[in-house]
């Protein structure tokens, strides 16, 4: 079971219609969810089979079902020394060694990045998935849940935050092109007509189809 985590901006949970729409949202997966600080996420507990086209699917149900949601792609789950040390129930100089390499297998995953500085110095920061992962190998102290790859995370926040990759561009130029009639695109009022080979458009309104018939016999 993949876990997955939307950052859900411009709404708030302590908004009784807000509630009452999360609770009409119509979804195969479990979905919980939680405001820390403010920043509201949407946990997502979905089966392995295509979690990517999931989560999207997820993401467009919940704009048509709050309008005034935001979808601001994955929310990262980063940790510090102090969060781990919490999660697995050890102590934070434990953790600390770990990461320093002075105890333990060794291999802990690289920090992200750094939080904070100045005189009350800084903080690092790991991503959950990446450390759990080493916790369940060497320990079989993981979490239990699946977590996407880097490779997935990328094709899920490219996706969500619509940003356009060079199929996107070339399908975008296709569609508009100026297709002659002789090629039979099917509209409204040709559907019923239309050749059976082609598909029909999804029932699904939060799946967009786009469907053309190119005169191409099968055999």
């Amino acid at each position: 079971m993949f876990r997955i985590a939307l950052h859900v901006g411009n709404i708030d949970l302590r908004d009784p219609v807000v509630v009452e729409r999360i609770a009409n949202i119509d979804s195969l997966c479990e979905i919980s969810w939680e405001s820390i600080d403010g920043r509201v996420r949407a946990v997502i507990y979905c089966d392995e089979h295509d979690p990517i086209g999931q989560i999207i699917q997820i993401a467009r149900r919940i704009t048509h079902t709050i309008p005034e949601a935001k979808i601001n792609g994955l929310d990262q789950d980063l940790v510090s020394i102090s969060d781990i040390a919490t999660r697995v129930g050890l102590t934070r100089e434990a953790v600390r060694l770990w990461t320093k390499g002075q105890r333990g297998p060794g291999g802990f995953p690289a920090a992200l990045g750094s939080i904070g500085g100045g005189d009350r110095g800084s903080t690092q920061v790991w991503s959950w998935p990446d450390v759990n992962a080493w916790l369940e190998r060497h320990f079989g102290l993981g979490d239990g849940d699946e977590y996407l790859s880097p490779e997935q995370v990328a094709k899920a926040q490219a996706a969500l935050l619509q940003i356009e990759d060079y199929l996107d561009h070339d399908w975008r130029e296709l569609v508009q092109l100026d297709i002659p009639a002789s090629l039979g695109v099917i509209s409204d009022d040709t559907a019923e007509d239309a050749d059976p080979l082609v598909a029909a458009p999804s029932s699904d309104p939060f799946i967009p189809v786009v469907s053309l018939n190119l005169g191409v016999k099968v055999d």
